[in-house]
């Protein structure tokens, strides 16, 4: 842009003193070789020259106007380049239509680039889906936006750079809401080997209820009474594991605990002090802008998602198990998943949704690949406009700039009535002053065709009787 812009003012400039050599021509009686390098005035090298060669005060303060026009032209035009950025690395890449790779969910199995997809029992995949749910106790991984904020600016761009192991989890704040954009990524023959966020997204959403326990609650007893009117009870517990920890529960037998897209999910928050229990229905939405089969996930993903964060698979209690039936998992008070909360439930259904998007995440991200069409990134570049009121306002100069010179040289030379345009039109102007002349001065400049006729030579750009301006010979 600064290139363009540039070009246009110098051409602008030119055209200017084209027009105004004919005034300073007007101005009086010039040598030769003055006439020479006025009529040469377009270029700065020439009117250097005339500063320099003419003793007349009025050309000499033209010339440094007009100079010193230039230079502040140019400079503006400069300017221009300090308004914006140019980043060959942006964060956002453009993408055609072609062929990528997206994580096959159809499925709930392991592979890789090189390697075979590998199913998993229901225990490795308890397991799995529990390991990758905890992942985002790392909070780096969760971006947290308050609720006023509407939905596109909270999720990245279609075309936005993501690294292998980013976990794009997207949470409401002070909501049991988050969400999970898929990602899709380049074929193995693609000029550019990157991995972009989609339109994709699922969303999971957790509502949950929380009573105070009367009895029980220090995890140290295998029943607790809960404070809901009717001082119910709920056991056994399927872990002692006693104060300071959270026990997520899950009924795998009970058909009325979990469908496809939800589960049921019990929590104790043991202590000795103030202990609470929670019942949490925690539900995952359909995959958003999914206009593909490969595109949606399997039941058995939205299944294990749903239940994520309660899975053990293989086990981790210190204590021996009192129950074959429920899944459970416990998070010791220092954890992310086992801080005290207190009876605030939109917090407990917020970590449980984040819990359950993790796990999504760490699917999406393990499984093996599907090629598909999709968005396939290319080598991009980003301008970074730095202000737009700077930018506006060097534009706004350079414009009203080269508007001004061209009106007030305009207003100068209109007394000076001229049509001469093109070289052969100047021939026949001078022509008539320089009969004298052969053949041999066409190869010389004004400088040694003056010194060769004595140096007395006078030239002026006067009207006839007529009014009409034309170059006569004085001396």
């Amino acid at each position: 842009m600064s290139i363009c812009l540039g070009l246009a003012v110098a051409s602008a400039l030119k055209n200017n003193a084209r027009e105004l050599r004919w005034w300073l021509l007007s101005l009086g009686e010039s040598r030769l070789l003055e006439t020479d390098l006025i009529l040469q005035s377009e270029s700065l090298v020439q009117l250097v020259r005339l500063l320099w060669v003419t003793r007349r005060i009025r050309i000499r303060l033209f010339v440094i106007v007009w100079l010193a026009l230039n230079l502040i032209s140019q400079t503006a035009v400069a300017l221009i380049g300090l308004t914006y950025n140019i980043d060959d690395t942006p964060k956002v890449l453009v993408t055609r239509p072609g062929m990528v790779w997206i994580p096959d969910m159809s499925e709930f199995t392991f592979g890789n680039k090189r390697g075979k997809p590998k199913p998993l029992d229901i225990i490795a995949q308890r397991y799995t889906a529990n390991r990758f749910g905890s992942a985002v106790s790392f909070k780096e991984r969760v971006i947290t936006e308050p609720s006023t904020k509407p939905l596109e600016e909270v999720l990245p761009s279609v075309g936005a750079m993501i690294k292998s192991r980013d976990f794009t989890i997207y949470c409401v704040k002070d909501s049991g809401i988050c969400r999970y954009v898929f990602r899709e990524e380049s074929v193995p023959d693609s000029d550019l080997d990157a991995m972009i966020a989609t339109r994709r997204h699922v969303a999971v959403s957790t509502t949950c209820r929380g009573w105070q326990v009367l009895s029980g609650g220090d995890g140290l007893q295998s029943r607790i009474t809960i404070d809901d009117g009717n001082k119910s009870t709920f056991g056994p517990l399927p872990v002692l594991n006693g104060p300071d920890q959270t026990l997520f529960m899950f009924d795998p037998e009970d058909p009325t605990a979990s469908g496809d897209t939800w589960a049921k999910i019990s929590v104790l928050e043991a202590s000795n002090d103030e202990p609470w229990f929670y019942v949490c229905n925690n539900t995952i939405g359909p995959v958003v802008n999914a206009v593909l089969p490969e595109h949606e996930m399997s039941p058995i993903a939205t299944q294990l998602a749903s239940q994520a964060i309660a899975l053990r698979g293989y086990g981790s209690s210190v204590t021996a198990d009192n129950s074959t039936r429920l899944q459970f998992q416990s998070y010791p008070l220092g954890t992310t998943f086992g801080v005290s909360i207190l009876g605030e439930e939109t917090e407990l259904g917020q970590r449980i949704a984040m819990f359950s998007v993790g796990a999504i995440g760490g699917i999406a991200i393990k499984s093996s690949k599907a090629t598909v069409l999709g968005d396939v990134p290319v080598k991009s570049i980003r301008i970074e406009i730095l202000g737009w009121g700077n930018l506006y306002a060097v534009l706004a100069f350079t414009i009203g700039f080269q508007a001004l010179i061209a009106v007030s040289s305009a207003l100068v030379v209109r007394r000076v009535r001229n049509g001469c345009r093109g070289h052969v039109a100047m021939t026949v102007l001078l022509r008539p002053a320089l009969t004298d002349f052969d053949m041999e001065f066409g190869t010389a400049d004004g400088g040694r065709i003056g010194s060769q006729t004595g140096g007395n030579m006078r030239l002026s750009y006067a009207p006839d009787d007529s009014g009409v301006y034309k170059v006569v010979r004085t001396a």
